[in-house]
């Protein structure tokens, strides 16, 4: 095999990744409904079920091309890792976070190393 990608090859990559970029939407606005929740109950059931979907989101991203949106999320299960509840704070920071993940899948294309840098440098860190 020579790496070449046929066009009827392409087509199905390309239908994969408008599936992504879908159920992404979806699943990032179920994410904030998660977030809302917590502000009322921070119980570490709802951390977990935030976890558990960022990383299967972070792995399709990277699958299908969306870096950015892999690290972003990456950056946001390190945020979250070994919490067993959160702030008003770390909420409103994880809204944020939220935030350029959605940016990520609405982007016409993927941002510059230098843009990326600039982006993840201005996330919070644990």
């Amino acid at each position: 095999m020579d790496g070449t990608v046929t066009s009827e090859e392409q087509k199905i990559l390309d239908s994969l990744r408008t599936k992504f970029v879908e159920s992404a939407r979806e699943k990032l606005s179920g994410l904030i409904t998660v977030v809302d929740d917590l502000r009322v109950d921070s119980r570490r059931g709802g951390l977990e079920f935030l976890l558990n979907e960022l990383h299967t989101l972070k792995g399709l991203g990277g699958t299908f091309g969306f870096r950015d949106f892999s690290q972003i999320a990456a950056r946001l299960e390190n945020y979250l890792e070994g919490r067993t509840e959160v702030t008003s704070h770390h909420l409103d920071e994880i809204e944020n976070f939220m935030a350029c993940l959605s940016n990520c899948i609405d982007r016409e294309k993927p941002p510059s190393v230098a843009e990326l840098d600039r982006i993840l440098s201005e996330l919070p860190v644990r």
